[in-house]
């Protein structure tokens, strides 16, 4: 009696839809590659007709991007942003709050951190500047690690093999293969530094410093970032901002 209570109560509480559709998400999660419904379906052992509908919901949540041109999906960041306020990112920005709150006090620009995630760099956490006018980077915001400084950074200290990859990643996700090789010319040159400098690609006027953040895990690695008015900021307060972040990162790696 007991067994058939228990077997009716699996039944009860199963939940295919569900099941499929996080079969999907950690089959794209596994391969860390774009992959089309036919294969999704083959993968899974699956009919196409099976995952079509839960790809479509997926896809409309946020959880999956999917390729205009192939018809591919990968996963988006949307996972990633609900999972950055666990261990150990939720240390790491709970440790980081402070020393940006001083930064931006003493300096007034604004700061911000970084992580690269499949291809994408996204803003950890910001801190607004203390200037009555100043630039704004928003928390969660998604970038092209390729056109910026802090993404070339991190960029620079991965080994071969996952430097391919990520760039592999954003060149699909942002669709601009024609910055692969650009991109990688410019990381050679920072192989050898935990600091940048450049000015903004993205807007016209704003330059980017950012400062690495080094992890024990490579894979962990962030940075620590200000954008400013290229023409508010001369060459001593540009040495003065440098030392103010890169005394806030060294407070911040303590840390972490």
């Amino acid at each position: 009696m007991g067994k058939d209570k228990k077997a009716k109560n699996e039944v009860q509480y199963a939940a295919p839809a569900l099941e499929k559709g996080l079969e999907i998400l950690e089959l794209l999660s596994n391969r860390q590659v774009a992959m089309g419904q036919s294969g999704i379906a083959q993968s899974l052992g699956r009919s196409s007709n099976e995952i079509f509908r839960m790809l479509a919901v997926l896809e409309k949540q946020g959880y999956l991007h999917r390729n205009a041109t192939t018809g591919e999906y990968m996963l988006s960041l949307k996972l990633f942003t609900l999972g950055r306020y666990v261990q150990p990112l939720l240390s790491l920005v709970s440790a980081a709050r402070e020393p940006m709150r001083a930064f931006s006090e003493v300096n007034g620009q604004e700061c911000h951190l970084c992580v690269i995630e499949e291809g994408r760099l996204v803003v950890l956490h910001a801190q607004r500047a203390s200037s009555p006018v100043g630039i704004f980077v928003d928390s969660g915001s998604v970038h092209n690690p390729m056109t910026t400084a802090s993404g070339r950074l991190l960029l620079a200290q991965m080994p071969e093999s996952e430097l391919v990859r990520q760039l592999a990643l954003a060149a699909a996700a942002f669709t601009c293969t024609d910055l692969v090789d650009e991109c990688a010319e410019a990381i050679r040159a920072l192989s050898a530094t935990h600091q940048t400098e450049a000015q903004d690609e993205t807007l016209r006027g704003l330059s980017d410093m950012s400062v690495l953040i080094q992890a024990n895990d490579p894979s962990f690695n962030v940075t620590l970032a200000t954008t400013y008015f290229s023409s508010s900021i001369d060459r001593a307060s540009r040495v003065k901002l440098r030392s103010g972040l890169l005394a806030s990162a060294e407070k911040i790696h303590k840390h972490i």
